[in-house]
């Protein structure tokens, strides 16, 4: 899939500007008895990031759950 890059250059910008923050949010808590498909996504492509720690091995990740993972960060964010 081809992303629009305006739409990529606002993701982008956010991601920035988070890093340049001091703000902390409160990360929900998972119930391991009763994940759906959407939060099992976003555990395969957080165990994959922490996964690629080592520079010379890289770790596959469907595109689906790195929007898992995406989605659930913007979540967090909302007031």
């Amino acid at each position: 899939m081809e992303w629009n890059e305006s739409d990529i250059a606002v993701v982008r910008k956010v991601a920035d500007e988070m890093w340049e923050s001091d703000e902390e949010h409160i990360v929900p808590g998972w119930d391991l008895d009763h994940l759906g498909e959407r939060e099992v996504a976003v555990r395969t492509a957080a165990m994959a990031v922490l996964g690629s720690l080592n520079p010379d091995s890289g770790v596959r990740v469907q595109e689906r759950a790195l929007g898992a993972l995406l989605r659930y960060v913007v979540d967090i964010l909302e007031p």
